[in-house]
């Protein structure tokens, strides 16, 4: 399940000045872990403050704000509660305190999770606690498929050097693939927010350590740290330039610097919110905190006074997460992003400065839902209510943008404004599936859980899951974790397959299995195949026959006794459509049948990856071969145990792939 970050260990040599030099860098890493790690470091001051305040804030008290500051409104609060719950002495702020608060608010039955501030500064706690209790069933479907390609790119750059420096990017940044590191740094940003995602969802332990060797490989060797610094004490230097040619050609130190300083924040965010917890004693830890401080102190310092959209709500996320992991207060600063939202939102959905961006009208408007959404839940998180007017002029901008996407003429009036953009009527330059976006996802999940009875609601959900792909909320580069898979969990409109049905099982008299020797579909795939037969087969008492049917496992990995599974499907024969109704398969997903000169000789049924494919051929079979093959899927441990039992060896490895299958 979900696990913020425990007490963070001293930051006196968090904000450390080190030069930027890879060997100091190292040498100083072993000096840390050989002198700092024997003593018992302290954690934050303010971290018993701010648990407090925040679950004084979700049991509903006026606590003026989470900001650690333990003023006459908290005091009052923790009063209040003490009275409530006819507590015969008066609290301190103690970690018994914070256990008794924790304990009224997520139940005696339920076992609490740290709810330390540090690390989740974006999930409110009313929000975690629902995760917390939810399906992990569902948690594994949503937030768990398909690691193996993240884990084999993120280990990959174990094998290459250590980057060390990004240079090369020009002011319109469309050089991206002449820019040495830069593919491997946003595609290594991604591929670990899915990792962190799993590691958040409590999934797989694997995949953590993935996530943990990345980041220590690169922090241990200082990478990016020898890109140019542009700032100085939070402020832009004036030799580091963009835009000195009209045409953006022009090269820019600026452009280096900021996309290497928003890819690490993104990297801390996902190990902050789920990485940092895991195994604290580990020296790691130290290293990779060390290392994304050299970052935090080179960002542009967020100016209240002059808020713009764009580099996480200008740079104000990171301050963020950094006041936290300091114990200070971000209350003013989130206030202030709050009223640039709605002075910047305007009735009719369009974002200034965003919405009239030319040919980019639908990216940048894109990109401003996603820090809107974002900077809404971050204010929730630290007890700030959202006006409901706000409310209102968000929803609206979703509309916008659902409408924009379906029909890109939609946006001509804003977009002609053509602001630091050229403009085409009728073209926006955006993709054409909302499911083929890694990044800048989140705001979607968000909306429709925060917005369900909004008319964009059902249409955004149906467009995320009209793809291949239903998994879209489990990373999110932009993030560094999966926040659309905290709020695809917990959202009840967002309804699994087979989760919810229940289904008889069978009973046979004997199974025998054949597995067939496996074969390489390609240079990565491998295919493995049972066929089974079940003899004197009934369905709650009524006489089946002796059904035969095979079983096919794709393992999208060579190293195929290490491989997941990729897909699980029963195959079965064409007998089974209702009469006149082959001509229709054809018309449902291809992975569904199996198809020979053109001719449909069987069928194919999917366990967990690719489920939702089912249901077109379910309404083409006869009700009781339907009813057969869920209760088939049911009964299938108990095939497989007693087909194999003579092979327990490999009795064991099917019944793990079918675990993992049933997982995704």
């Amino acid at each position: 399940m979900f696990c913020p970050l425990q007490p963070i260990e001293s930051n006196k040599y968090y904000f450390v000045k080190v030069i930027a030099n890879k060997h100091i860098f190292q040498v100083i890493t072993a000096i840390i872990i050989s002198i700092i790690l024997p003593f018992s470091l302290q954690a934050s001051e303010k971290k018993t403050e701010f648990e407090v305040q925040a679950l004084l804030n979700a049991l509903g008290y006026d606590i003026g704000g989470i900001d650690g500051i333990f003023g006459a409104k908290s005091k009052s609060a923790l009063v209040q509660f003490e009275n409530a719950n006819k507590i015969g002495i008066a609290l301190k702020l103690e970690e018994s305190t914070t256990s008794l608060l924790s304990e009224k608010y997520f139940g005696k039955k339920f076992v609490p999770i740290n709810v330390d501030w540090n690390g989740n500064f974006i999930v409110p706690l009313d929000i975690l606690k629902e995760f917390n209790l939810a399906s992990q069933k569902k948690i594994n479907f949503l937030c768990g498929k398909n690691p193996e390609s993240s884990a084999n790119r993120l280990n990959d750059n174990l094998k290459r050097p250590i980057p060390l420096r990004l240079s090369g990017y020009n002011s319109r940044m469309d050089n991206r693939i002449n820019v040495p590191h830069a593919e491997q740094l946003s595609l290594a940003t991604i591929d670990f927010s899915h990792l962190a995602t799993i590691a958040m969802g409590g999934i797989s332990e694997t995949y953590t350590e993935d996530a943990m060797k990345l980041l220590f490989y690169w922090a241990s060797g200082g990478a990016f740290l020898d890109t140019v610094q542009c700032t100085d004490s939070g402020v832009l230097k004036k030799e580091c330039t963009e835009w000195t040619q009209q045409d953006g050609q022009d090269l820019s130190l600026l452009k280096d610097h900021g996309t290497v300083q928003m890819e690490m924040m993104h990297l801390s965010y996902g190990y902050y919110m789920s990485l940092a917890n895991k195994n604290v004693s580990d020296p790691r830890h130290i290293v990779i905190q060390k290392w994304f401080g050299e970052f935090f102190q080179r960002n542009k310092s967020p100016d209240m006074k002059n808020l713009t959209f764009g580099t996480d709500h200008a740079w104000s996320w990171p301050k963020i997460l950094q006041n936290q992991i300091e114990g200070k207060s971000s209350i003013n600063l989130i206030k202030s992003l709050l009223n640039h939202i709605d002075q910047n939102v305007f009735e009719d959905g369009s974002i200034k400065d965003r919405t009239t961006r030319g040919n980019r009208a639908l990216w940048y408007h894109h990109d401003g839902m996603k820090e809107i959404l974002v900077t809404l839940e971050i204010a929730r998180r630290h007890g700030l209510k959202i006006p409901d007017k706000l409310h209102k002029k968000v929803e609206k901008a979703g509309e916008l943008f659902l409408k924009g996407f379906q029909d890109n003429s939609y946006l001509d009036k804003w977009a002609e404004v053509a602001h630091n953009a050229i403009h085409e009527p009728g073209y926006q330059d955006f993709k054409s599936s909302i499911t083929d976006m890694p990044n800048n996802n989140s705001w979607f999940y968000i909306f429709a859980y925060r917005y369900p009875n909004s008319t964009v609601t059902d249409e955004l959900l149906s467009l995320i899951y009209e793809g291949q792909d239903e998994t879209l909320g489990s990373k999110d580069g932009q993030i560094g974790f999966g926040l659309g898979c905290v709020y695809s969990a917990i959202n009840d409109n967002i309804l699994l397959p087979q989760l919810t049905d229940k289904i008889s099982t069978l009973s046979f008299d004997k199974v025998n299995i054949i597995e067939r020797p496996k074969r390489m579909t390609s240079e990565t795939e491998t295919l493995q195949v049972l066929n089974v037969k079940l003899t004197n087969v009934s369905l709650d008492g009524e006489f089946m026959g002796n059904p035969g049917f095979s079983i096919l496992l794709d393992f999208k990995n060579h190293m195929y006794k290490h491989s997941k599974t990729y897909l699980y499907r029963i195959q079965f024969p064409t007998k089974s459509l209702k009469s006149d109704a082959l001509l229709d398969v054809k018309d449902c997903y291809h992975i569904t049948y199996r198809e020979n000169n053109g001719q449909v000789e069987a069928l194919r049924y999917l366990i967990g990856n690719g489920a939702r494919f089912n249901e077109c051929i379910l309404k083409l079979m006869q009700p009781k071969r339907v009813e057969f093959l869920k209760s088939l899927e049911n009964s299938l441990p108990s095939v497989i145990d007693r087909g194999l039992a003579h092979v327990p060896d490999r009795r064991e490895f099917h019944m793990l792939a079918l675990e993992n299958a049933q997982n995704q």
